[in-house]
């Protein structure tokens, strides 16, 4: 896994990132080991550990756990990031609803456009239908409509 110098933590906090899932090209049994003990430490044998190494990073995590100070740090750190959770979700949903907004503004305008097309097809037909000097077959075809709208749009203009 690579560094990501942008993605900065000031936490004041260091971050160490093990891949412990392989092994494969490391034989040192105290690195498989390590490794197998950072995979799951709450169910790795601490106390049969021939490592110790192993030992004082368990009894350093229990300290952790039972201290009030890093209790209550990790608290701080949870609800933070809770917070910074929450609020990129509001920005994203704030940003989501400006682009369907815009979108929606687009599409509308699409339609607007296409519907005053056509109703200025329709009025085109109903003006060649009161002169009635075309078949209506002709019309159509002018117009770019089928017969069965043109009927549609006279009897319409016929209630």
């Amino acid at each position: 896994m690579k560094e990501n110098p942008e993605r900065e933590i000031n936490t004041g906090v260091h971050q160490v990132i093990f891949y412990t899932g392989g092994t494969h090209g490391n034989e040192r049994p105290e690195m498989v080991e390590l490794l197998r003990y950072f995979n799951d430490a709450s169910s790795y044998p601490v106390a049969e550990s021939k490592l110790e190494l192993i030992r004082r990073i368990d009894e350093a995590v229990y300290e952790v756990k039972r201290s009030e100070k890093w209790r209550r740090a990790a608290m701080i750190y949870a609800i933070n990031q809770r917070s910074a959770e929450l609020n990129g979700m509001a920005k994203g949903r704030a940003e989501g609803m400006t682009q369907g907004i815009a979108k929606g503004i687009e599409q509308g305008i699409e339609q607007g456009i296409e519907k005053g097309r056509l109703e200025e097809k329709k009025d085109m037909v109903l003006s060649m239908l009161a002169e009635n000097i075309l078949p209506l077959s002709s019309i159509a075809r002018i117009a770019k409509v089928q017969v069965s709208q043109i009927e549609e749009w006279r009897k319409e203009a016929n209630r």
